[in-house]
């Protein structure tokens, strides 16, 4: 048996027709299967007008255009096979785009352990620097002291000689 599709609106029956598979979908009709037709057994959708709705008076215009059951199956059974494809196109870029954030999520931490061995040493540096820097300044101190004890000494033995001279003479 046969079964065709009454759709009043050419542009959506032309849309149903096409066959390019990057085309739209196969829009949804306003329609029913209300009767079915001597020639052929076949059954028709015709669509259903509320003559109180008001957009649908300008499709009362147009013609009607008729389209089989198995245009519409081939159409869908090809959008079916477009979405299938979608799909796994889909997952295989999700795929990439996982292993690509887990290579950059491993490149990201060796770059950090690089970075934070780079602070460690230059931290080593420094702390090494002002090590030096204070017993610098610790030796010059001690040498501050040392000349001073020694000119304290020296003052010392001097009135020492002279008491010693005076006392003498």
């Amino acid at each position: 048996m046969r079964k065709t599709l009454l759709i009043e609106n050419e542009e959506v029956a032309s849309s149903c027709v096409a066959n390019t598979a990057n085309e739209e979908p196969f829009p949804a009709t306003h329609g029913v299967f209300d009767e079915e037709t001597e020639e052929d057994g076949e059954k028709s959708v015709e669509g259903e007008v509320d003559d109180e709705d008001p957009p649908l008076e300008p499709w009362r215009d147009k013609k009607p255009v008729t389209v089989t059951m198995e245009e519409i199956r081939t159409r869908l059974s090809a959008f079916g096979t477009d979405l299938i494809n979608e799909k796994d196109k889909l997952s295989h870029a999700i795929s990439r785009a996982e292993k690509s954030k887990e290579a950059r999520h491993e490149l990201d931490g060796k770059c950090d352990l690089q970075f934070q061995r780079q602070i460690a040493e230059a931290l080593d540096n420094h702390l090494t620097d002002v090590q030096r820097h204070h017993e610098y300044k610790s030796q010059i101190e001690e040498k501050k002291i040392g000349y001073d004890a020694a000119i304290e000494e020296a003052k010392r033995k001097q009135n020492a000689l002279r008491t010693f001279i005076q006392n003498r003479g």
